[in-house]
């Protein structure tokens, strides 16, 4: 009897039932929903954005590191020649961004001393791990700020969670992948003017040397035929290379964005499609499959309910994984202290104890 009241619990716990009075309701949100402010204190999103605040915050110190080390060793123990400060701080610039013009490892004779050459090998790689883990928070800090915009928009009387997400740009409705693209065109030709326009009046060049230089920079190519000579020059090109390139870098993540993001709409559409307007047998068993194979139970008549069906599909939509279900289902059963499958407000009151 055990196994059968067991096998019989449902794969996910009710919501309440909002037929109920809406004292009832309000009861169970205060007591049940909101309840696990009991166990955790403070609310997840507080947590989460503090974590992101903190990550952001020791990226900032890790990159701050990396200048310090650089401009000390390159402008007091650098052999056989020490840099100019402005030179350090332009040569750790120029690193960390991996333009690498090698202007001034000619000018200072790098090339020639085992010491530096040692030591710039071990400054460059150090330099490569830095900027995968700033554009990592960088790219967490978007994400973040793109959950709160969807958020936004789902507290809109008007918005339809099953229509597919577009933005309008210049009167045309566009995904969100190609809205990024068409938002980061203006962006990439203003950086492209900003570089060159400077660039041509501090060094005094031609347009065409200038947009050459700009062009080869902000991509980070860096062939070192054309670089900066004037104090002015080196100063400028500091800051344009790290905002430049990092302009650049989103534009390209963005561009490469956008065929990734019309197969994933293929394959979900595919996905979605699959049972059409009715179930066979196979596909009927292959769902109430899955909740095993997740150590979740399923009704012992053999059906499956609108919530079970949905977490089916979108474990086929790749939008969640059994890793990520079967620890949520952990949580579940530590906070169901009388093991009945349901979450109610004993459950609260005995963990609460």
């Amino acid at each position: 009897m055990a196994t059968d009241a067991a096998a019989s619990k449902p794969l996910l716990p009710s919501a309440p039932d909002y037929g109920k009075s809406q004292s009832s309701v309000s009861e169970w949100e205060e007591d049940g929903y909101r309840g696990h402010s009991f166990f955790h204190g403070r609310n997840m999103a507080d947590e989460e954005k503090a974590a992101g605040g903190s990550m952001r915050w020791w990226a900032a110190a890790l990159i701050l590191f990396y200048f310090v080390l650089g401009v000390t060793y390159y402008t007091y123990f650098a052999d056989p020649e020490h840099f100019d400060f402005l030179d350090s701080v332009y040569f750790c610039v120029t690193t960390l961004t991996t333009v690498g013009y090698g202007d001034l490892n000619t000018k200072y004779d790098e090339d020639g001393s085992v010491q530096d050459m040692i030591f710039t090998s071990c400054f460059v790689l150090l330099g490569v791990g830095l900027i995968g883990t700033a554009l990592g928070v960088v790219m967490a800090y978007a994400l973040d700020q793109e959950d709160a915009i969807a958020a936004t928009l789902r507290e809109d009387d008007d918005f339809d969670p099953s229509a597919p997400r577009t933005e309008e740009v210049c009167g045309l409705h566009l995904s969100e992948a190609e809205a990024k693209v068409a938002f980061q065109v203006p962006m990439v030709c203003g950086l492209l003017a900003l570089g060159t326009v400077c660039y041509k009046f501090i060094e005094d060049t031609t347009v065409t040397v200038a947009f050459y230089w700009t062009a080869v920079s902000v991509t980070t190519v860096g062939y070192g035929d054309v670089f900066p000579s004037t104090r002015g020059g080196k100063i400028f090109a500091m800051f344009f290379l790290l905002g430049g390139c990092g302009v650049m870098a989103k534009a390209v993540g963005d561009v490469a964005g956008l065929p990734l993001e019309r197969r994933k709409r293929r394959n979900e559409q595919a996905v979605l499609a699959q049972y059409g307007e009715d179930l066979d047998p196979d596909e009927f068993h292959e769902i109430l499959t899955s909740f095993r194979d997740l150590g979740l139970a399923a009704a012992s008549d053999g059906s499956c309910s609108k919530t079970e069906f949905v977490l089916s599909m979108l474990l086929k939509l790749d939008r969640v994984n059994q890793h990520d279900i079967r620890r949520c289902a952990r949580v579940f059963d530590d906070l169901d202290i009388d093991k009945s499958g349901r979450l109610d407000k004993a459950d609260l009151t005995k963990k609460e104890s």
